[in-house]
């Protein structure tokens, strides 16, 4: 699979191959979570953290760690069904200003037929 610029809707779309090197990757990066290592590699990267059901730990895990990286990062947590359907009329604003955009629990009815937000 190739992971750039792609979407992540579900773990059904991985290959054995595919979760393999992912943790290849994550076991690579240890020595950075556990602070043995700094790095920067993320310096001037927003991470976009759109979260639309509770999820406290998962939240602040993904921004920690972008934050460990060098990135920034907004949240959104709280959104209305309305101002959602307004979100998804206006991606160009979001693939100016955001580097990385998180969804968490989004009803993929709502992803279907869309233009990419990240190109």
């Amino acid at each position: 699979m190739e992971f750039s610029g792609s979407h992540i809707l579900s773990i059904d779309q991985f290959s054995r191959s595919d979760v393999e090197k992912l943790f290849n990757i994550a076991d690579s990066l240890e020595p950075y979570s556990s602070k043995n290592k700094v790095t920067r590699v993320l310096e001037g990267a927003i991470l976009g953290n759109m979260f639309f059901e509770p999820s406290t730990r998962t939240r602040i895990s993904f921004g920690a760690s972008f934050n460990l990286l060098g990135g920034n990062v907004r949240e959104i947590t709280e959104v209305s069904s309305s101002s959602l359907a307004n979100f998804f009329s206006k991606p160009f604003c979001l693939s100016v200003n955001l580097s990385l955009i998180i969804f968490l629990e989004i009803n993929k009815s709502l992803l279907q037929n869309k233009q990419p937000l990240l190109q």
